[in-house]
């Protein structure tokens, strides 16, 4: 596999081909233009030629700085582009719709290809599996109902068929109103026939 983060990291200038370029005809000029001062200190170069050496050691300077330049741009860009690559890689994957359980959509709040704010509700989610029963007992029974004893019903959508499920909660509390107290109880149901 290629290591990311030597992916990311940025040669450095004296590795990249067009600044070895222009540094080996920079170091040419000078070797050069070091020679011509010899010889004409020496009266053995006309002031021509050696004028010549100077300004093309000015030019390999100039284009010295010129590669350097050049490459010191497309780095800032290429680290433009890969923050903006970065910050949109992240966009879309806040974009993937995640449900915090496993179930079905119930209800649906918006449209494929819509655009929406964050935070804003796209669906409603409902565990299949397993069910919550939420029933109310008549407060005479308080004393019979517990934690993990096991439930029967039945549902209107299946006359005659019972249906198993173990007490998983009961509360404390009795409804002043209707004189009953809420059970809850969670029911098995793998054959997803029973809906939430």
């Amino acid at each position: 596999g290629i290591d990311k983060s030597q992916d990311k990291q940025l040669p450095p200038d004296e590795q990249i081909a067009s600044i070895r370029q222009a540094s080996a005809n920079r170091g040419d000029a000078r070797a050069t233009f070091a020679r011509a001062q010899q010889l004409q200190g020496q009266g053995l170069m006309a002031k021509s030629d050696y004028d010549t050496a100077e300004t093309r050691l000015k030019v390999a300077e100039a284009n010295y700085q010129a590669a350097l330049d050049t490459v010191h741009s497309l780095k800032a860009s290429l680290q433009d582009r890969r923050a903006s690559h970065e910050l949109a890689q992240k966009k879309v994957a806040d974009a993937v719709v995640r449900a915090p359980v496993a179930g079905s959509v119930s209800e649906r709040f918006v449209q494929p290809g819509e655009f929406i704010r964050e935070n804003t509700p796209v669906a409603t989610i409902v565990q299949m599996q397993p069910l919550k029963l939420k029933t109310a007992v008549q407060e005479k029974f308080a004393a019979l109902i517990t934690p993990g004893q096991a439930v029967q019903f039945s549902v209107e959508a299946f006359p005659g068929r019972v249906f198993d499920g173990k007490v998983a909660y009961v509360s404390p509390a009795v409804d002043q109103a209707t004189r009953t107290f809420a059970v809850e109880a969670l029911v098995d149901n793998s054959s997803r026939q029973l809906k939430p």
